[in-house]
């Protein structure tokens, strides 16, 4: 499960290629295998409990800077989806890094095997090209963030390779730590209390049930830490990481959590257990987790403010697993996160109502959609949202087609009478949207309204539906109305 910190930056020489840097792999310790991926990729029941969430990518192996990067494979609602996270350590902070990234294709690749075969690397923005070398995908990359290697204009086979800045981890003065070895663990084990204490989980395989994390306190995955949640525990019913009224909360480091176990979408004969679920805290950071398989909203945060969210992949297909959701949040920010989940992706709603959404902000985030919207506001609005800034964003492919509503941005309304305003989104790369619209403005309910909302510099490469709707769900709404929608560029 170790993560190894080698030398090995810009050892290919691409073009400006630097030696600046250490590069750290990090390691999940999966080692399950299939033998059919294509088989494996339909396995996505929404209902169904699974443990075998992550396996080895039986794609490509791959190599940051000369250095060999375990790559692992998942399942989304339309394809498996690799992924590959990478910690880079500058050794001269003041100068830039660049690192050569080799892709070379396996038995079950066959993206190289169509006639004149292209890949992309997006967002496109990020001006990172690939050529193709024989059986190998070549890349030179400077920057941090997530790099989605696509090929033949297609999402099959698509691999995300995340660079991420290395931390050491740092205990604040005066603080305890607790270290969690691998085991099972009841939800009485992890349900801590003591504040000004940072909760480590080693390295290794973790079953967990639910974990608490107090106020004035940390929960730290190691690098390689796997978590895999049960369903049969005492918190059948709680969330996984829960914690609520508190201040000061961080949950950081590298380490996977998979939900796979558990049943999920649209059963609800059943006791659904929940995920990421944070409540009335100020001051909460996330950091440097992958997320799998989610079973309901994944990562909710409630009524809190000062959220920071940064560098956080998540992958799964079940409906109902929304991405990064902040609800009656406010002063927020998530940044450099990959979302490709089985709902919406990064959205804001007000579904606690109390003082409602403000001044939140998605800033150079990275989304695929396989059935909901990409960014946006999104249905419940128990209380008025307003200050939502969709910033530097972008979604590569927004497959997601069963419903008028759906849209790379979105911004949809339905149960409640709020209105939302002073919502911007800006500087938006899109690069192939298959939804009902790009843009998608819908309301409903009487005395509902969208107004004053900002489209400044949306890209989108090919959409195969309309480029801007404005509707309201119910031809009998009374009341609702749209005031100004501006559009730049």
């Amino acid at each position: 499960f170790a993560a190894a910190a080698l030398s090995g930056c810009g050892g290919g020489g691409g073009k400006g290629a630097v030696s600046n840097c250490t590069v750290s792999p990090i390691s999940y310790g999966v080692t399950e295998t299939v033998d059919d991926p294509d088989y494996y990729s339909t396995l996505v029941d929404n209902d169904r409990a699974d443990h075998l969430g992550v396996v080895v990518c039986p794609y490509y192996s791959l190599t940051v800077g000369g250095v060999e990067v375990p790559v692992y494979s998942t399942r989304c609602a339309k394809n498996l989806h690799s992924f590959a996270y990478v910690d880079i350590e500058k050794t001269d902070a003041e100068k830039d890094f660049g690192v050569e990234v080799v892709l070379t294709t396996l038995e079950h690749s066959t993206v190289l095997t169509k006639k004149n075969p292209s890949v992309t690397v997006l967002p496109e923005k990020r001006g990172v090209a690939a050529e193709i070398d024989g059986g190998k995908i070549k890349a030179h990359i400077s920057s941090f963030g997530s790099f989605t290697f696509t090929f033949n204009k297609r999402s099959e086979q698509a691999l995300t390779l995340y660079l991420a800045q290395k931390e050491e981890l740092q205990v604040p003065d005066g603080w305890d730590t607790v270290e969690i070895e691998p085991a099972k663990h009841t939800m009485r084990e992890t349900t801590y209390t003591k504040s000004n204490t940072v909760y480590i989980f080693k390295q290794g395989k973790h079953l967990v049930d639910c974990i608490t994390i107090p106020s004035e306190s940390w929960v730290y995955l190691e690098d390689g830490a796997y978590l895999e949640a049960y369903p049969d525990g005492e918190g059948a019913a709680n969330p996984v990481f829960t914690s609520s009224g508190g201040k000061n909360v961080k949950l950081f480091g590298h380490g996977i959590v998979d939900f796979s176990p558990d049943r999920g979408g649209e059963a609800y004969d059943f006791v659904r257990k929940g995920t990421f679920n944070f409540n009335g805290i100020d001051n909460f950071t996330v950091k440097g987790l992958i997320s799998i398989n989610s079973n309901t909203w994944t990562m909710c945060f409630t009524n809190c403010e000062n959220v920071y969210i940064e560098g956080i992949m998540l992958f799964g297909y079940r409906v109902y697993s929304d991405g990064i959701m902040l609800s009656d949040c406010r002063d927020s920010l998530v940044t450099k996160c990959f979302v490709r989940t089985g709902d919406d992706a990064m959205e804001t709603k007000s579904t606690y109502g109390g003082e409602g959404t403000h001044n939140v902000t998605y800033r150079d985030n990275d989304c695929w959609t396989d059935k909901g919207i990409g960014y946006g506001v999104i249905w419940e609005t128990n209380a008025d949202v307003s200050g939502v800034y969709f910033k530097d964003c972008s979604v590569g492919f927004a497959q997601s087609n069963w419903h008028t509503r759906l849209g790379a941005l979105a911004i949809q309304l339905g149960d409640h009478a709020y209105s939302v305003s002073d919502v911007h989104f800006e500087d938006i790369e899109i690069y192939r949207c298959e939804s009902e619209a790009v843009i998608n403005l819908g309301l409903s309910e009487k005395g509902k309204r969208i107004e004053n909302i900002y489209f400044r510099n949306v890209h989108c490469a090919l959409t195969a539906g309309y480029l801007f709707r404005m509707y309201e769900h119910d031809l009998s709404t009374q009341g609702a109305r749209f005031g100004d929608i501006y559009l730049d560029n």
